[in-house]
């Protein structure tokens, strides 16, 4: 990724946030933080993971679930109005309330193992707001199939975060487990592409991904 998109990536990607309403007003002090999404056309059209999004009948009386976007600089807060999700493959298209938005160009180029990527998102233990929220991860897959595997760790909160090649999203960030829980579980979750790495603890965690197909 080069450094005018890291500068600009804030006007492509978001945070999502579940808040109280009042009067079509919304009080930022209630806001629980859900995870990233980032734009694939420019009219607001974007992608998150599925399991990020609470169902509607989840959201409590004036609850709604918003994005906190950037728009030619300034920190903005638009509607998530309708979304349509696939659980199986852990994604989720949402509609953002704006008319003009920055979008990343998507592929479903094949990715091999020792491709490096790049993860961008928010981690929930940031504070939204000081500017210290985004962060960039560099590193590698290391298996495909049917998930990407990825070598690095990762904050907790980027879930639905592009995975990039250069500047093309190639896929989307979906979970993150133990390793130990690899070992313990069946096929079903080694088949579902877990990733081994270290986290600053010394313990090894497992760090997973969505490509990008027309499957989904």
């Amino acid at each position: 990724m080069t450094d005018v998109v890291i500068h600009d990536a804030r006007e492509y990607l978001f945070a999502i946030f579940e808040v109280t309403v009042v009067n079509d007003a919304v009080d930022l002090e209630t806001r629980r933080f859900l995870g990233t999404g980032f734009f694939v056309t420019p009219k607001g059209d974007a992608i998150t993971a599925a399991h990020v999004l609470p169902a509607p009948n989840e959201l409590g009386p004036g609850r709604r679930v918003v994005a906190t976007v950037v728009v030619d600089g300034k920190e903005t807060i638009a509607w998530i109005n309708h979304f349509a999700a696939s659980h199986h493959f852990d994604v989720a298209l949402i509609k953002v309330n704006l008319t003009k938005t920055k979008f990343f160009d998507t592929s479903d180029i094949e990715i091999n193992p020792g491709t490096d990527v790049n993860v961008v998102g928010f981690p929930s233990h940031q504070v939204i707001g000081r500017g210290l929220e985004m962060r960039v991860l560099k590193g590698h897959a290391t298996a495909v199939m049917p998930r990407l595997e990825l070598n690095f760790p990762i904050p907790a909160g980027v879930s639905g975060s592009p995975v990039m090649v250069y500047t093309t999203v190639v896929g989307f960030a979906t979970g993150r487990v133990r390793s130990e829980e690899i070992d313990e579980q069946s096929e079903e979750i080694a088949t579902d592409g877990a990733v081994r790495s270290l986290a600053p603890t010394g313990k090894r965690r497992l760090f997973t991904a969505h490509a990008i197909s027309s499957r989904c």
